[in-house]
């Protein structure tokens, strides 16, 4: 009897040390981040996993995702501890950030619209073209839009193009010809437009169930993390501050952005506007307006 009940411990205690000795992931989903394929992000994945463990001392493993489907379900199934993740999606889903991506020691890169060979020149040739869609979540209209093209351009500027997984599917169909145009971060491709500086991806605690230990090991160990890839090179303390404009331009939906409320015809209650600084027309921002090649005659009283 006294046998069989110190086995029954044995097991018991045992437990516990063999689900810790199981790997903490490590994810990256970032579509915006240029990766020449999958195999080059899943590299990405776990060289900064095999940084990470041998600084922390803890068991970590590298997976790179493609597919929101597939990141979000590993989310859900606590699968997943540690994440880098783009700006746009860590604003959408609110995890706990610990570390901002750097480019050259600075938390934020431009975005340039490439385009295909046959279509160099002026902004305006490119009326009526197809635009690479980075399927990433609910605001990547929005974020286009809004943000990158800073709401100077009707929403309907480009037609609706081929939707891709991520940043470098669009380069790739720009330059056999299947689409137009397609937004990447500047330095990985030349571009005819230039964007505001938009946040670097964050790296963000994907589980909430980890221990403050383990946390506090990671955060501590990714601030002196070295891998590079064609657009970050390491990472720094987050930085709520650089958040603000964007969070801005995903808080209304393109047309609410680019048009006034409108007193039109009867309405039994009147809308409530997410507050959102515009531009008037009439003060284009001069980057656009030399990329367009002609300034655009503002119709009078709109944003």
């Amino acid at each position: 009897m006294r046998i069989g009940l110190l086995l029954i411990a044995l097991v018991w205690t045992s437990a516990p040390a063999a689900a810790e000795g199981e790997p903490l992931v490590v994810g990256v989903y970032s579509p915006w981040t240029y990766f020449p394929d999958s195999l080059s992000r899943s590299r990405y994945a776990m060289e900064l996993a095999g940084a990470l463990s041998r600084s922390t001392g803890l068991v970590l493993q590298g997976r790179g995702f493609m597919a929101r489907g597939a990141f979000d379900a590993q989310v859900e199934a606590g699968r997943l501890a540690f994440a880098v993740i783009d700006a746009p999606h860590q604003l959408e889903r609110g995890f706990t950030p610990l570390a901002q991506t750097i480019a050259h020691g600075r938390p934020t890169r431009p975005m340039v619209l490439t385009v295909r060979e046959t279509l160099s020149g002026a902004l305006t040739a490119l009326r009526g073209r197809t635009l690479a869609n980075v399927i990433h979540g609910d605001w990547d209209a929005r974020f286009v839009v809004n943000f990158l093209l800073r709401n100077q351009v009707a929403p309907d500027f480009f037609v609706g193009g081929r939707s891709v997984r991520d940043v470098g599917s669009a380069l790739s169909l720009v330059k056999m010809g299947q689409l137009d145009a397609a937004f990447t971060y500047k330095g990985t491709a030349v571009g005819v437009y230039e964007s505001p500086p938009v946040p670097l991806p964050a790296f963000v605690q994907a589980d909430p169930k980890l221990t403050t230990e383990v946390v506090a090991k990671v955060r501590r160990a990714v601030l002196g993390v070295a891998v590079r890839n064609d657009v970050f090179s390491g990472f720094s303390a987050y930085r709520h501050d650089i958040y603000k404009g964007l969070e801005a331009a995903l808080a209304v939906s393109p047309r609410q952005a680019s048009r006034p409320p409108t007193e039109r015809g009867p309405r039994k209650q009147r809308i409530q506007r997410v507050p959102y600084q515009m531009t008037p027309q009439k003060s284009r921002d001069v980057r656009l307006v030399e990329a367009i090649g002609a300034p655009l005659e503002p119709p009078s009283g709109r944003y």
